[in-house]
């Protein structure tokens, strides 16, 4: 794995965001069109996660994601971010916030 320095990481904006909103898009891997709530603006991000969760159990739910990414284009939908999942192989999990934390939160 590469080692990146402490200035690239700095470049890095994390942030908490509230699934508000769950859609389906047609692609080839199984994927969701999300909204995230940041309490002051609303991003939209294409995520390959529809085989492992439902839109019930995603809908509500505080995730951490990269909200500085360059937009990506998929499917005629414009992404911007993504979302941290941990993936041990057998199952991905949603990175969150372990307290209740205002939406929009900056990870430090």
């Amino acid at each position: 794995m590469d080692e990146i320095g402490i200035q690239d990481f700095k470049k890095i904006d994390l942030r908490v965001g509230m699934i508000s909103d769950v859609q389906d898009i047609e692609t080839k891997k199984p994927m969701f069109v999300l909204t995230l709530d940041l309490g002051t603006e609303k991003k939209t991000i294409v995520a390959g996660i529809k085989s492992s969760f439902t839109k019930e159990e995603l809908i509500g739910k505080k995730v951490v994601f990269v909200s500085n990414l360059a937009p990506k284009k998929i499917m005629d939908v414009e992404s911007h971010g993504m979302l941290l999942i941990a993936d041990d192989g057998k199952s991905l999990s949603l990175i969150s916030p372990a307290s209740d934390v205002e939406l929009g939160a900056k990870i430090e």
